[in-house]
């Protein structure tokens, strides 16, 4: 039996993961502001919803406290925001908020469940981060390509942290993604849908399945999926 917790999983990407990697019997929490619809889950997975802002990093506190002590298998942070204003034109709390929701409140979970991941078998962390964080990859987005540049850097410096704990912790810089198509609807349908210019979310769920396959003898510090057809990463 395995324990995941996913933070930001209401819908999109988050949802199909509590869809496409809980095994029967496994277990798996979902944090996010609003409730998912959880009826469509497998009926052999025993889901948590637990509600959390996390634009309010003091979430990640009572999150804590509704948790315990549990050992967490699998720590996915995938929550992440953008903002929709050109740079000059976005507010300080809306700055705040996309700093809050894709880094600082993924810095902090981290902090406040490592002792859980530690108490596991399996020891992952998987941090869903962005192509725009990439070196010259041409984003506009000020604010979101700053938190994704941090992401990375938190990725590298926590293995150098905790290698000796045997935790695997990853970076998926993720590319355009078929986020409105469901796990549970196929990745043929996202592929005749977008002409296979964005990523269906059958793919990541699969790279995800193969990292939580590897052995402690092996780690994947960050991998980069752009979409086939964007030219810029």
């Amino acid at each position: 039996m395995k324990r995941y917790m996913i933070l930001g999983a209401s819908r999109g990407l988050g949802h199909s993961f509590a869809h496409g990697l809980p095994k029967g019997g496994d277990e798996v929490i979902l944090v996010s502001r609003t409730e998912p619809d959880m009826s469509s889950l497998p009926k052999e997975i025993h889901p948590q919803w637990i509600g959390a802002d996390l634009s309010k990093i003091e979430s990640i506190d009572a999150l804590k406290k509704d948790v315990g002590d549990k050992p967490i298998d699998v720590l996915i942070y995938n929550a992440g925001i953008w903002e929709t204003k050109r740079f000059e034109e976005t507010s300080r709390e809306d700055i705040a908020a996309i700093c809050n929701v894709n880094f600082v409140s993924a810095l902090y979970a981290v902090q406040q469940f490592i002792g859980n991941i530690k108490a596991s078998k399996l020891k992952k962390i998987v941090l869903v981060g962005s192509t725009a964080g990439l070196e010259n990859e041409g984003a506009k987005s000020v604010t979101y390509t700053a938190t994704k540049f941090a992401l990375r850097g938190m990725c590298h410096s926590l293995r150098e942290n905790y290698r000796e704990d045997g935790i695997g912790i990853t970076v998926l810089n993720l590319g355009g993604m078929a986020t409105d198509i469901a796990y549970t609807q196929g990745a043929q349908e996202a592929l005749s849908q977008y002409k296979n210019t964005r990523i269906p979310v059958d793919d990541v769920i699969n790279l995800v399945k193969c990292l939580i396959s590897l052995s402690p003898a092996s780690t994947i510090k960050e991998i980069d999926m752009p979409a086939q057809f964007d030219a810029d990463s």
